[in-house]
Parts: C-alpha cells; structure tokens; sequence
C-alpha cells in the first residue's frame, strides 16, 4: 500500500507502529520540508517567515475566512481535541466579522 499518503514522506511500506520511531521519522521529515520552505522563501526574495508550522495555521486561517466549521477544520488538520483547532484560529482575523463591522459603518 505505498499510495497510503498523499505526500508519501513517510514510508507506508515501514512500520510505524512505534510511537518513538514515528516520531523521529516525521520530526526528519518536517525538518527536510522547512529546508526547502527556507530555500523558497530566499529563491522568492521574501523576508516572510516560512514553514510547515505557519503553513497550517495559515490553512485554518483561510478555512475560517471561507465560514468552513471548525469542527471540520479540526478534522482536516488531524487534531485529535477541537480545543487545539479553537487555539489555532484564536486571533485569526475574522472577514466575516470585519465585513459586518464594515456594513454597520457605512451605513450609519
């Protein structure tokens, strides 16, 4: 079953039943990805910060834009507690809000 993942960083054809080896396998894997992130951001002249980390909070970021509930959110983001998605998007920007706020404005 080598097409288990849809980015096959890790090998599915391993064992992964280890939590230790997993752990180290995936902490190498998302190591390799932000060295290549860091190259990126340099090839594109960007002084922005980018990494996998910031990429999934800006993914639950645009998601919340898009009014997508964060329990699916939560669901697409593999967390296993919603407290933790409800920590990622606290003190994301809201469109929907800013928008409202805006037509409460213009209109006065």
């Amino acid at each position: 079953m080598h097409d288990a993942y849809i980015f096959p960083l890790l090998n599915a054809e391993r064992d992964l039943s280890d939590p230790t080896f997993l752990f180290n396998q995936k902490s190498s894997k998302l190591s390799m990805i932000n060295v290549a992130l860091k190259e990126l951001a340099r090839k594109i002249n960007t002084s922005k910060r980018i990494s996998f980390h910031i990429s999934r909070h800006s993914f639950a970021s645009i998601s919340k834009d898009k009014n997508i509930s964060v329990e699916k959110i939560s669901e697409l983001l593999g967390h296993n507690d919603i407290k933790t998605t409800k920590t990622y998007l606290k003190g994301f920007s809201n469109t929907e809000l800013d928008n409202t706020m805006m037509q409460i404005f213009n209109e006065g």
